[in-house]
């Protein structure tokens, strides 16, 4: 989110932008649908401690974030539900006998701080509805499929040798082949 946020500072809302937003929304429709903050589910934690808590104040983080690149009932669904997360954590927190330690203090100082900022930002710019259009992967090759390639024209051989005979390589493999007869 800090770096939409700064490239919405300097006006470069350019495919990097868009590709970031675009992400960040996607996970944060899948958070909605899928998620829930961790000690909801403790049964599925081996030691449910308060660190889930603040944990769990990362996680409303992220929809608090989304928000600010949301638009209509979007925008609206993930304030909602940033806002109940938020409330839960600290209600679970504070449900602990000792809710302080440092760890626990860590994640909750940056995690809050950067919630209440998200929460009361004015919104970004959002991402362009077409989708990019990418080019098709290329298909892979291996190392010593290229190599092969490489070697089979003349270019290609000269290339090798002069890497094989840079300084650096080239006292590598001497020492290597030292090692290897001794």
């Amino acid at each position: 989110a800090r770096y939409l946020q700064l490239k919405d500072a300097w006006d470069q809302c350019d495919e990097a932008y868009a590709y970031v937003a675009r992400s960040l929304l996607h996970y944060a429709r899948w958070m909605l649908e899928h998620e829930r903050p961790f000690l909801e589910r403790r049964d599925e934690l081996e030691y449910p401690t308060e660190v889930w808590a603040a944990q769990s104040l990362r996680q409303a983080d992220v929809l608090w974030a989304a928000s600010r690149l949301a638009e209509g009932e979007l925008r609206e669904r993930l304030r909602e539900r940033a806002k109940a997360w938020t409330e839960q954590a600290w209600r679970d927190l504070y449900a602990f006998e000792c809710p302080v330690n440092a760890r626990t203090s860590a994640v909750v100082l940056t995690a809050a701080l950067r919630g209440a900022c998200h929460r009361d930002a004015p919104p970004l710019k959002p991402p362009p509805d077409e989708e990019p259009v990418s080019p098709p992967p290329e298909p892979f090759l291996s190392q010593r499929t290229r190599v092969k390639l490489a070697l089979r024209r003349p270019a290609g051989c000269i290339t090798a040798l002069v890497r094989a005979l840079y300084p650096p390589n080239l006292i590598r493999l001497l020492n290597l082949v030292r090692r290897w007869r001794n």
